[in-house]
């Protein structure tokens, strides 16, 4: 299979696809990295196919359109290609300042929801490597609620990886997150 680097077309695939992915990752040793490390190189990918339907949708680059705006852009993106609900929370309140995600009916959330910690690890990456390209910068992020956890939605701050490390030292006292993502942008 070859496909250009301006290749938009879109592939669909029904929820069970990305489980049987993610099953196959987490089963291999490392797997939660893996997924976040996967989840990492697709978000920085997948801004170029958002970028250009931005541009399509709303005739201007998403990098310079006003926080609102681009928050809806992105919902209506999700949305479009059948990932759930996505809308931008500028100030959850709960996460120190920190901007935040919202994703209900998120299409990795694993449908038992019963996960003793944050699952969306994939997502986790995909946001990372998604928001750190749109910025120009580093960005981390951190799953702060998870409907695989019983939460009646997906939650992720974002911010530097400091930002984030004060906030998870600040919620969970410490150590190693499994859903954190700290690579650069």
């Amino acid at each position: 299979m070859s496909g250009a680097a301006g290749d938009r077309r879109p592939v669909a695939m029904p929820p069970a696809v990305l489980r049987a992915l993610r099953a196959a990752a987490l089963a291999a040793d490392g797997g939660e990295a893996r997924l976040r490390d996967a989840g990492f190189d697709a978000g920085r990918a997948l801004y170029d196919d958002f970028s250009a339907w931005s541009a399509d949708r709303a005739g201007r680059d998403p990098a310079h359109a006003s926080l609102s705006a681009f928050g809806e852009a992105l919902g209506a993106y999700a949305a479009a290609h059948g990932w759930g609900a996505l809308a931008l929370e500028p100030d959850a309140g709960d996460t120190g300042g920190l901007p935040t995600l919202r994703a209900a009916a998120w299409f990795e959330v694993e449908p038992a929801r019963d996960a003793p910690y944050p699952a969306c690890q994939f997502t986790t990456g995909l946001l990372a490597g998604f928001l750190g390209r749109l910025a120009g910068q580093p960005l981390a992020v951190l799953e702060v609620a998870c409907a695989s956890c019983g939460a009646d939605a997906c939650r992720f701050a974002i911010g530097s990886e400091a930002a984030l490390g004060r906030l998870y030292e600040a919620r969970y006292g410490g150590g190693s997150s499994r859903s954190t993502e700290k690579q650069g942008g």
